[in-house]
């Protein structure tokens, strides 16, 4: 168990960068890509928007922690963990950005769970 705690780690900080990226569009707005220019926009946004900047800096450092636990354990134990983020920016999202979810989201929840338990189990 003591070989898990980076992956939970790096599971914890990617669901934070994802809710701070969502939090950073809903203040930069809609993204249009027809053009390089849109792109170029976008990059200038990130690095000035402070809710984009801490997600990306969070993506990096749960990339950090995800290093770690793979050098413990193997792959095809750690990924289906992963699975605990999409629990997490469901639930987190429905509570902090009052996004709504439906009944057929909240049963993939519960099914994502028990994989990711029985997972655990082997």
């Amino acid at each position: 168990m003591k070989q898990l705690v980076p992956i939970f780690i790096s599971i914890f900080f990617l669901v934070i960068a994802q809710l701070l990226l969502k939090a950073g569009m809903n203040q930069v707005g809609p993204v249009e890509l027809n053009d390089v220019n849109a792109l170029g926009k976008l990059v200038i946004k990130v690095f000035l928007t402070p809710h984009l900047l801490a997600g990306v800096l969070l993506y990096i450092l749960s990339s950090f922690f995800w290093l770690i636990g793979l050098s413990h354990v193997e792959l095809s134990y750690a990924y289906p963990f992963v699975g605990l983020a999409y629990v997490l920016v469901v639930l987190f999202s429905w509570l902090f950005l009052k996004e709504s979810v439906t009944l057929i989201r909240w049963a993939g929840v519960i099914l994502i769970v028990a994989g990711v338990f029985l997972v655990s189990r082997t």
